[in-house]
């Protein structure tokens, strides 16, 4: 019986280790391409889902995503950029410039 108890332990334990193994807490910077300054409020959205944060007053984020997921960043004025998600991140956003006649 204590074998069996053992056993159910350690399963438990490496079941718990690979749920947290498949998260990543990824944290960034998001700037603008023009001047280099830090873009606030640029939105930071895990792409397929409502989940995503916006950048403080140092153009800073944090956010906990699936390993393999993608980030989507965007800003009035800014062209968009979908991203792999790492570990630690710094986004250059440039101006979405369109011409009107």
């Amino acid at each position: 019986m204590k074998r069996i108890l053992a056993l159910f332990c350690a399963y438990l334990l490496i079941g718990v280790h690979l749920a947290i193994a498949q998260t990543l807490q990824v944290t960034g910077t998001v700037i603008s391409g023009e001047d280099g300054q830090p873009i606030i409020g640029a939105s930071v959205v895990v792409e397929g889902t409502k989940t995503g944060v916006t950048t403080n007053v140092e153009g800073k984020f944090t956010l906990r995503v699936d390993k393999n997921a993608k980030l989507k960043i965007s800003y009035i004025g800014m062209q968009t950029q979908v991203l792999k998600a790492q570990a630690t991140m710094k986004i250059t956003l440039y101006p979405d410039a369109m011409l009107i006649d």
